[in-house]
């Protein structure tokens, strides 16, 4: 199965993306280049920036396009390492669902 292949298990919010992506260039990408895959995470960085930018405003529009973006670009992190979207969640809810812990001062905290 190609990257391309990788099917968002039919949700078509991320198929649309993971469809722009390879409009645009930015799939597939060569499993050695990381440059490519570097330049993803610096993006994911500036919009993760623009998300704390929004908090900090308590700007609701602001807040959702940056979530947005941050969600765009984690997409294709996924799919330009040959994962789903899909199954990276899976995996980290596999990952947190049985964990303990106590909530402290507004972060959880694990045992």
């Amino acid at each position: 199965m190609g990257i391309k292949d990788i099917r968002e298990d039919n949700w078509i919010p991320i198929n649309n993306i993971v469809d722009w992506g390879y409009s645009r260039g930015l799939l597939p990408v060569d499993p050695t280049d990381i440059q490519a895959k570097s330049s993803q995470m610096i993006k994911l960085t500036e919009e993760v920036g623009e998300l704390a930018n929004g908090i900090s405003k308590q700007d609701l529009w602001e807040i959702a396009d940056a979530i947005g973006d941050c969600m765009v670009v984690l997409i294709l992190m996924a799919h330009q390492h040959g994962l789903s979207a899909t199954h990276c969640l899976e995996v980290a809810h596999n990952e947190i669902k049985d964990r303990t812990g106590t909530l402290k001062d507004g972060y959880y905290v694990k045992d």
